[in-house]
């Protein structure tokens, strides 16, 4: 705190009373997080994680807008036909939807707000 006091550009860093902190991991952790984060930017792994994201989002889905965490049945054949149940709901829950924006002249998704990183990029630039 007695640091950024001094700080001449303070107003333009933080608000706090107590300034900033900053947590450094040991240097084993940081050279995992390096490397895992450089995995991630390969072209394979971007493929395979699209794939996973979408997944994702429809057992999101299935969880918030039906009771897929609990099943009524018991032994995996019921099980999993409760499981396929609830996707083709959900599949005639979507094209129901996006028929309907589309009957509508609008798109079947809204569109996304620009996070604040996004505007901030776009101020440097302009």
């Amino acid at each position: 705190a007695a640091t950024c006091r001094r700080c001449p550009v303070q107003a333009q860093c933080t608000r706090g009373q107590e300034g900033r902190t900053l947590t450094l991991s040991p240097p084993e952790v940081h050279a995992a997080l390096v490397e895992r984060r450089s995995v991630q930017r390969t072209p394979a792994f971007v493929q395979q994680y699209g794939r996973r994201a979408g997944i994702e989002g429809t057992i999101s889905q299935a969880v918030r807008t039906t009771r897929l965490r609990r099943t009524p049945y018991q032994g995996q054949p019921k099980t999993h036909l409760h499981h396929v149940a609830i996707a083709a709901g959900l599949n005639l829950k979507r094209i129901s939807a996006h028929l309907y924006a589309q009957s509508l002249g609008k798109p079947s998704r809204p569109a996304r707000p620009k996070s604040p990183f996004a505007r901030l990029q776009e101020q440097e630039v302009a």
